[in-house]
């Protein structure tokens, strides 16, 4: 499957850590924002690579984390995927960060990366 990871960008070494677990399964990740350095990119031209990116993805993992920093991409990026009918899963337990999007009943949530990671190995997501 193709997966898009949305995150806080200060996560982006731990988001390269997930997409080598996930590619482990077999799944491949389109986020290329994970390999960038955002201070010596246009950010316009960051935000058309993850429009794209999103557009191409069947689905999304969004990390939440419970900085409560509403300034994050990786919400909109949710909202975008949304939008688009992309398969949404959510990981982190963080009732702080969640807003009613994340609690619509298409929407898998898992408390850490680990339990996706258990649940996926075992069913091939």
């Amino acid at each position: 499957m193709k997966i898009y990871l949305a995150a806080r960008y200060g996560r982006a070494s731990e988001m390269r850590d997930c997409r080598g677990a996930l590619e482990a399964l077999g799944h491949r990740i389109v986020s290329t924002w994970i390999d960038g350095k955002e201070d010596s990119q246009d950010l316009p031209e960051c935000a058309y690579a993850a429009l794209g990116e999103i557009t191409d993805a069947e689905a999304m993992v969004c990390f939440l984390d419970g900085t409560n920093d509403w300034r994050g991409g990786n919400h909109t990026e949710f909202g975008m995927a949304l939008a688009q009918g992309l398969k949404l899963f959510s990981v982190g337990n963080s009732d702080d960060e969640l807003n009613v999007f994340h609690h619509l009943a298409g929407v898998i949530r898992y408390a850490s990366f680990e339990q996706l990671l258990a649940a996926w190995g075992n069913t091939r997501s």
